[in-house]
């Protein structure tokens, strides 16, 4: 009988991850073998203030991991999962976040700017003062349970989205489209919705102020 197949040839070890502290800084002093942080296993791991602007952490695993006040501007982190992390203050801005994972999050006064997060999930995540304006690509976002208050998104484009039992009290969503998203069960005190469009969109629950 012939012999059973070997094992695929584990990948090689990435080079960047012996570069990451809290506070280092891979955009203007990024080692040389050090090209990208894509399906990186993070878990974890502590990197408070870190700077990975530009990077790619496409499909990364950063669960529980702490990234607070990190940058990472402009990063690709397409399918990454930061799930259970803390990240207060982290700039996101521009980073594409299309299918990433932030359930239970913490993203606190955290920059989401100019971001594209089609079919993000950010289930339960706390987005307290978060900024997420001007954010074209972001339909089929799930903000089911997130606590969003005082939140930004003016200017931004969130069609499909979902709010189910979500924490609005005082967000801006004012110059937004809004088509065919959900909103049950939400708490809507003191939000802002003025020139948006809800078209086809679902609101039940508490009734808006």
């Amino acid at each position: 009988p012939r012999p059973p197949p070997s094992p695929p040839p584990s990948p090689p070890p990435n080079m960047c991850v012996q570069h990451l502290y809290p506070h280092a800084n891979l955009h203007t002093s990024r080692p040389l073998e050090c090209v990208t942080l894509a399906r990186a296993d993070l878990r974890g791991a502590s990197l408070p203030g870190i700077v990975l602007d530009g990077l790619s952490l496409r499909g990364a695993l950063l669960d529980a991991a702490d990234l607070s006040g990190a940058s990472l501007q402009s990063v690709d982190a397409r399918g990454a999962s930061f799930a259970g992390a803390k990240m207060s203050k982290v700039i996101l801005q521009r980073a594409h976040l299309d299918g990433a994972s932030f359930a239970g999050a913490s993203l606190h006064n955290a920059d989401l700017s100019s971001t594209t997060l089609h079919g993000a999930n950010f289930s339960g995540a706390d987005l307290a003062f978060a900024k997420l304006t001007m954010i074209t690509e972001g339909r089929g976002i799930i903000f089911d349970g997130a606590v969003l208050e005082g939140a930004s998104f003016t200017d931004s484009s969130l069609d499909n989205a979902s709010f189910v039992r979500a924490s609005l009290r005082k967000a801006s969503m004012e110059d937004m489209r809004l088509s065919h998203a959900r909103f049950v069960g939400c708490d809507y005190s003191g939000i802002s919705l003025a020139d948006s469009w809800l078209t086809h969109a679902q609101l039940s629950g508490e009734v808006l102020d």
